[in-house]
């Protein structure tokens, strides 16, 4: 049977990655400028003399780093750096931005000179840690992380980092001790409340982790990815119309009609899939190429399932075999392993 295809199907693992790019680090969302502000003409006219100090440089790649425009920031941190190479502060200042604009083998280059010059500087470590993060090198980032908390525990941003990291090695304890220790020491972070709640929902604990996510947002979490999770964990927990309602606030009408079809598919309730998928597509008939394919699929495991009981009936009847109270037949959805959906 083919995978089913759902919105939904990236729930678990919409986890948040706060750092020197805050925010959800999935594609290149941290690059983007959504209020690129222009510079007024006093602010840029400096740049265009031969003379500038490295320090208007640097106070300009701030000036620009706070404002959101990065590639000027980047341009007069590059700038500043030709008259102090060795200058740590100002090369870490670049490689964050490089961060930001998810130019991640740039950024470490930047981090690999600092740590060459200051083995155990921890700032650089966390940056290191998180481009190899992004890169889906697991292993090289812990090994800056671990070694950037042997410099200084307190880094909340790190263990953040590394509950990120066992969510996806299914590590989930461990994961919740480094949840707690960065909440510990920024009580209440909405990002941090986020990856909790994801860890208790792989862990099945779905009560906890709606309050988590109940957290979160009252915190101020983002509001798509955070109700997303939310309305995954109140569907498992069999509240479906809180769960349409999380889904709704995640996005558009439609969509959270397929994504609830999909927890229902996946959980093996058919007919409501059906309908919901129907639902989806009654709503938008082209907004969803998903909900369609959706719709095929679990129409086709209902009709699997029925058959599978129609022989089964039929057995007991000529009493060739005793009908077992057990486990459930297999169907469909035995297709659909837990690992397809998509972290």
């Amino acid at each position: 049977m083919k995978r089913m295809i759902g919105t939904v199907g990236c729930l678990l693992l919409c986890v948040s990655l706060v750092g020197f790019a805050v925010g959800c680090s999935s594609g290149k969302t941290a690059a983007r400028l959504d209020h690129p502000e222009q510079p007024a003409e006093e602010d840029i006219q400096p740049a265009k003399s031969v003379n500038v100090s490295a320090e208007s440089h640097e106070r300009l790649g701030d000036l620009y780093n706070g404002k959101g425009n990065l590639q000027l920031a980047r341009f007069h941190y590059t700038k500043a750096l030709v008259d102090r190479p060795d200058n740590i502060g100002l090369r870490l200042k670049k490689a964050e931005v490089l961060l930001k604009e998810n130019e991640g083998d740039y950024a470490l280059r930047e981090f690999d000179m600092v740590l060459r010059e200051e083995p155990h500087n921890a700032d650089a470590h966390q940056g290191a840690g998180e481009a190899y993060l992004r890169s889906g090198l697991l292993n090289e980032a812990k090994s800056h992380f671990n070694r950037a908390l042997e410099q200084d525990f307190t880094l909340w941003r790190v263990h953040n980092y590394l509950g990120i990291i066992y969510n996806q090695e299914r590590k989930i304890t461990s994961a919740m001790k480094e949840f707690a220790a960065a909440l510990h020491l920024k009580p209440g972070q909405a990002e941090v409340l986020n990856n909790l709640g994801v860890a208790y929902t792989l862990e099945g604990l779905y009560a906890m982790a709606v309050e988590t996510f109940q957290e979160a947002v009252k915190a101020g979490a983002d509001d798509e990815k955070t109700h997303n999770n939310l309305g995954l964990a109140l569907a498992k927990l069999g509240r479906y119309e809180e769960a349409l309602a999380a889904f709704k606030e995640s996005g558009d009408e439609a969509r959270a009609y397929n994504n609830l079809g999909y927890v229902l598919y996946m959980d093996r309730h058919y007919e409501q899939a059906i309908r919901h998928f129907e639902k989806a597509l009654r709503i938008s008939p082209t907004y969803y190429e998903q909900a369609g394919e959706n719709l095929k699929q679990a129409t086709l495991a209902l009709r699997f399932r029925k058959e599978q009981s129609d022989q089964l009936d039929q057995k007991v009847e000529d009493g060739s075999l005793v009908r077992s109270t057990g486990a459930g037949s297999r169907d469909g959805a035995n297709d659909l392993k837990k690992h397809d959906l998509t972290f």
